[in-house]
């Protein structure tokens, strides 16, 4: 349902509004994502993260997304929509760190990267 859910409301807020691969990593507390790991190995590629708040209060905290790479060139931004008719993207502070893997998980992801997601709407999403 939240898949969904978000699929539609960021349909039209997104480029070319395709979400139709939405992903969950269900394993980002074991460091482990998949998409992420993969995309971040191919110079030029795009993730969109969508960050959740189910929470009925506004709410910021720091998010950390699994990455294959050390790599200084990760750009951060989040999706500030205007209007309907505009979009905007914020860049935003991030910093890689090498992940520690106390599980000792073979799939776990050499390094991690943190960033601050702010003002995550009540009971909604925001984009980065």
């Amino acid at each position: 349902f939240v898949v969904e859910t978000l699929r539609l409301h960021f349909a039209a807020s997104v480029d070319k509004g395709d979400l139709g691969n939405l992903v969950l990593c269900q394993l980002r507390n074991e460091t482990i994502c998949n998409v992420t790991q993969r995309a971040t190995q191919v110079q030029g590629s795009y993730v969109y993260l969508v960050v959740y708040n189910a929470l009925a209060r506004e709410r910021s905290e720091y998010v950390a997304v699994p990455v294959a790479v050390n790599d200084s060139k990760f750009k951060v931004s989040k999706l500030v929509v205007a209007s309907e008719d505009h979009n905007s993207w914020q860049d935003v502070p991030s910093a890689i760190v090498p992940n520690e893997n106390h599980a000792g998980s073979k799939s776990a992801a050499k390094f991690v990267l943190h960033f601050p997601a702010e003002d995550i709407p009540a009971a909604g999403a925001s984009v980065y």
